[in-house]
């Protein structure tokens, strides 16, 4: 199979597997920490190394984190753009901002008394700061969305396509001033 094939089948069931969360959130059950960050990531990518066999003999799996090295940077386009640009992700102790990002994030249930206004805007912080660390080799858009909705499901509020794609609009030019310093 091409890389372009494997690529396609990878996405494919990827898109499986978080519809499976969509359907039933207790199967990565969690406190909203890394550790559930990781679970929710290897439950999509689960069957990455059945399907590539480059994949399973990578030394980073589904559920892993990358590992730190001395430059992490992606070429990134958004899907209503033709314009893309490079971002640079945190490179070391990153697993600390993560931890971090996640305690200021803020306890479950102090965040059920927020308008969902207050919410959203907490929600976009979250996104970014773990966006900017980007943890995982690939995969991390796809498991932070999946991340944050089941996250937002648990508080009960919506968290809808729209509202996803304006908060990442209002997001990303935030991002991108912070790596352009």
């Amino acid at each position: 199979m091409d890389r372009k094939k494997i690529a396609e089948a990878i996405d494919e069931a990827a898109y499986y597997r978080i519809q499976e969360l969509e359907d039933n959130p207790a199967l990565v059950a969690g406190n909203f920490d890394l550790k559930h960050l990781l679970e929710i990531h290897r439950h999509i990518f689960q069957d990455a190394p059945n399907i590539d066999a480059e994949y399973s003999k990578a030394e980073i799996m589904p559920g892993q984190l990358r590992p730190e090295v001395e430059r992490w940077s992606k070429k990134r386009q958004l899907e209503v753009s033709a314009v893309s640009y490079y971002v640079d992700y945190r490179v070391r102790n990153f697993v600390g901002e993560i931890e971090s990002a996640l305690n200021n994030f803020g306890d479950l249930d102090v965040l059920k008394g927020l308008s969902k206004w207050e919410f959203s805007e907490a929600m976009a912080k979250l996104y970014a700061d773990l966006d900017t660390v980007h943890p995982f080799r690939e995969g991390n858009s796809r498991t932070l969305r999946t991340f944050t909705r089941l996250l937002a499901r648990e508080l009960a509020l919506s968290w809808t396509g729209k509202l996803q794609m304006s908060l990442q609009h209002s997001v990303m030019p935030s991002i991108l001033r912070e790596t352009r310093r």
